[in-house]
């Protein structure tokens, strides 16, 4: 089995998920551009089979670099520097399936993040729950700077330029909410967030987990509010902020964030 994997550097929506593909013969020059959305040859997995692939490549990569793993989850950083730093978390040999073939990969926004995180909480808490996971200051977040979107003065962008400039924007605002969004989650409720995490994707289970949630979930949103993200997506973001929480130091009070 060979394989390929992308890590995008670029904003994508709250609701992306990690995409495999499989194709009989490793890509070519020929085929890179249409390598990850089409292709005769080129074979989106199922979501059941997605979701086991990227399960085991995470879980496979916590065995192998555990302490790295944790660092760079425990330290927020983003997959542009973990391209730069962590290119031995980018290993090929964990990304397998059950048939043959080469495995291609992408993992859009903070989908990689996601997968590590669950794996680390499957990996440290899979029989035991961290006491006064609550009792933490607030998480840090990387901040959104409204500069970002905004275009050069006195230069004038065209129509389709400014709905990227805008798309990128609301995506970026949308991750940096869900990421807040997680931590309220595992605040409100840490042993119902620690009992989905140990589900399986796709499982009766993982059904159950989630409705039991559904009030914290509909809490932490507020009222009248909206946001769409899949079960991939909000179980990601949970386990970010679940390791997070688990691994910070104790408040001397708890209740006494200053």
């Amino acid at each position: 089995m060979r394989a390929l994997i992308l890590i995008a550097l670029a904003v994508a929506p709250a609701s992306a998920t990690a995409q495999i593909y499989q194709r009989p013969a490793a890509p070519t020059e020929r085929t890179e551009e249409r390598r990850l959305y089409g292709g005769e040859s080129s074979t989106k997995l199922a979501d059941i089979e997605r979701r086991e692939v990227v399960s085991k490549f995470a879980n496979c990569i916590v065995r192998r670099r555990h302490d790295e793993v944790a660092g760079v989850i425990l330290n927020d950083e983003t997959n542009r520097e973990i391209l730069q730093r962590h290119r031995r978390l980018i290993d090929g040999d964990c990304l397998k399936t059950t048939s043959g073939g080469w495995l291609e990969a992408r993992f859009p926004g903070d989908t990689l993040r996601y997968a590590l995180a669950e794996a680390l909480v499957r990996t440290d808490f899979a029989t035991s729950f961290p006491p006064g996971i609550t009792s933490t200051a607030p998480l840090s977040h990387h901040e959104v700077d409204a500069e970002w979107f905004t275009p050069p003065p006195g230069k004038k962008l065209k129509p389709k330029d400014l709905a990227e400039l805008e798309r990128r924007k609301n995506d970026t605002y949308a991750f940096a909410y869900l990421t807040q969004f997680g931590e309220c989650v595992v605040r409100a409720d840490p042993l119902m967030a620690h009992r989905l995490l140990l589900t399986r994707a796709l499982t009766d289970d993982e059904t159950i987990a989630f409705k039991s949630l559904a009030p914290k979930l509909s809490g932490c949103l507020g009222a009248g509010a909206t946001f769409k993200a899949n079960k991939a997506t909000m179980r990601g973001t949970i386990a970010h902020n679940f390791y997070r929480l688990a691994k910070a130091p104790r408040l001397p009070f708890p209740g006494v964030t200053h």
